[in-house]
């Protein structure tokens, strides 16, 4: 069975269960990669870290949901700074 990954924003993961924890049901192995408040930036380099860490196949699943180009993030000792719409 496929392995599905999620990434995104708040819209994606959050306190309480998102589409993107709904939709991992129906998977033996799901990971949540969304980040709250994230932009684009952040879920772009996300995209890529997983990517390197899982050795993605092209039997495996990504969704990804893009959020607003009006949101700023910023990467610092080695955590996201998400600040949400500037």
């Amino acid at each position: 069975m496929p392995r599905l990954f999620t990434f995104g924003c708040s819209f994606t993961k959050y306190t309480w269960p998102m589409w993107s924890d709904i939709f991992g049901l129906e998977f033996d192995h799901f990971e949540n990669w969304g980040v709250s408040g994230a932009g684009n930036i952040c879920i772009a380099n996300r995209v890529t870290e997983c990517l390197v860490k899982n050795n993605i196949t092209p039997d495996d699943i990504i969704v990804v949901q893009w959020s607003s180009h009006i949101r700023n993030d910023y990467h610092r000792q080695g955590t996201w700074d998400t600040k949400g719409s500037i």
